[in-house]
């Protein structure tokens, strides 16, 4: 997913001169190309992730569109206050850019887990958090967040990852994926998805990806229900709180309250549940918690 971020925005900042990246003195092999072709829109903050934010900020203030990347624990939690009050507070045009989510990077130990990242950015008020989970979709992802205004996350796995399906033609929201029995329908994020594609004791399950924390998703849900979902299984790298299996029992519950549907699916979670404490590959921390 890095290279498709990297490789879309080089593409994309050779049309728009606004565009800006910072990095956290890292990325060495995938930014290279980039600061080359546009020196004087590219900086190397240096290990100091909150000094990284205040200037991304100075930067949208003065017009620029601005990518802050690093690995996804830094640009998140270490400058939290930062994002909170420089960045989102004035509702301006930076996107933070976490490389790693989730176990991406699981052997470097629990302060490389991002596992919480989505619920401490997606309760700050103006973010837009996304969640690709392919390389294609990364690209279709951050061309639409040059189309808009405001602040971002984007939430990357790190690198290798599949391509669910080819040439598809992914929306904003929730994408189906595989349809099967229309009544039980699993609903994942991030690189998790291309292990849930294949999982073959969900066979008669529809798969769907949500790529953002938006209504648009809602909408469909809605659809879904009152064609007569009965169950959805949730499937996310990240704590069961505050994540996607948080974010959709919310907004089903608000769909219930508000009278748009007669009854609710039943929500599984299969997510995590406190700390990771051992180290180890991606796919050896999913088993450890587990998420396959």
């Amino acid at each position: 997913m890095r290279t498709a971020f990297i490789e879309t925005l080089y593409q994309e900042a050779l049309k728009d001169e606004k565009i800006f990246l910072l990095v956290g003195d890292l990325g060495f092999s995938v930014v290279e190309d980039f600061k080359e072709q546009f020196s004087e829109r590219f900086l190397n903050v240096g290990v100091a992730e909150q000094n990284m934010a205040g200037v991304a900020a100075g930067l949208a203030r003065e017009g620029f569109k601005v990518f802050v990347y690093s690995i996804a624990n830094f640009p998140t939690f270490r400058c939290l206050e930062q994002i909170r009050y420089d960045i989102c507070y004035h509702n301006l045009d930076v996107t933070i850019v976490s490389v790693g989510a989730g176990f991406a990077y699981g052997a470097l130990g629990g302060s490389h887990h991002a596992t919480e990242d989505i619920g401490a950015l997606r309760v700050i008020p103006n973010m837009n958090v996304y969640m690709p989970s392919d390389p294609e979709e990364t690209s279709f992802i951050v061309k639409e967040i040059l189309k808009n205004k405001g602040p971002s996350y984007l939430r990357l796995g790190r690198a290798r990852e599949e391509v669910l399906i080819k040439k598809y033609d992914y929306k904003l929201g929730l994408n189906i994926l595989r349809e099967s029995n229309h009544k039980k329908i699993i609903i994942s994020t991030g690189s998790i998805s291309s292990k849930v594609l294949n999982l073959n004791k969900y066979s008669d399950y529809s798969i769907a990806t949500i790529n953002n924390l938006s209504l648009c998703a809602i909408k469909e849900l809605q659809e879904l229900i009152q064609s007569g979902l009965s169950e959805i299984i949730v499937f996310e790298e990240h704590q069961k709180q505050c994540g996607l299996y948080s974010f959709l029992s919310e907004n089903l519950i608000e769909l219930y309250s508000h009278g748009k549907v007669i009854g609710l699916p039943k929500v599984f979670s299969k997510s995590l549940n406190g700390f990771t404490n051992v180290a180890g590959t991606q796919d050896y921390l999913r088993k450890v918690n587990s998420l396959l």
